[in-house]
Formats: structure tokens, C-alpha cells, sequence
């Protein structure tokens, strides 16, 4: 398993990455999920797909034309996930920003 996490940006045409250690963001969903527990179903979802993560992937453009955004989550087997993120969870968002934003 690799020890990092890679993060895609897609907006305006261009794509940024960008890599985010395992273990540090693992310990930061668990966080998230243990602090939030009426509704932590984005957390839950992460954590059990971080072990075979290869890839989260960000499409700001699509995502502005779209009543729920969404995250696709990449695995090391070549296949994918698309997790839906509400716009009102600003705290999931915030996290998932900063990490594409580096």
C-alpha cells in the first residue's frame, strides 16, 4: 500500500495534485467521524475505502452545474467510487479543499 494519497483538482481546465500522507488523513476521518456522530456518513465511507485509496478526485466545474456535488474516490484496482458531499457539509468540504489546494 503506498503511503500517500493522491488529490485532483479539475477546474477552468486545469488539473492540480496533490499528495497527502496516508496515516495523517486516516487519523483526521476518524476524527471527523468520532466528533460528528448523527451524521457522519462521508467519513464512514472514506475511511473504509483509505486502505486501498489510490485517488480523490475533485471536478469543481462539474460539480457547480450539480445539485449535490461529489468526490470520486480511485482504488488501486482500477475501479472507482462516486461519493456524493452535500454542499452543507461545509467542515467535510473544507478539509477536502484544503487538501486540493496545496
Amino acid at each position: 500500500m503506498e503511503e500517500k494519497i493522491m488529490f485532483i483538482c479539475k477546474e477552468k481546465g486545469k488539473k492540480s495534485k496533490n499528495e497527502v500522507d496516508r496515516k495523517l488523513f486516516k487519523n483526521l476521518m476518524e476524527a471527523v467521524k468520532a466528533s460528528f456522530d448523527l451524521d457522519n456518513e462521508i467519513s464512514t465511507k472514506i475511511l473504509e475505502y483509505i486502505p486501498n485509496l489510490e485517488c480523490i478526485e475533485i471536478d469543481k466545474d462539474r460539480n457547480e452545474q450539480r445539485d449535490v456535488p461529489f468526490i470520486v474516490c480511485k482504488f488501486q484496482d482500477n475501479t472507482e467510487e462516486m461519493v456524493e458531499v452535500k454542499n452543507c457539509h461545509e467542515i467535510m468540504w473544507s478539509i477536502l479543499n484544503k487538501y486540493i489546494s496545496k
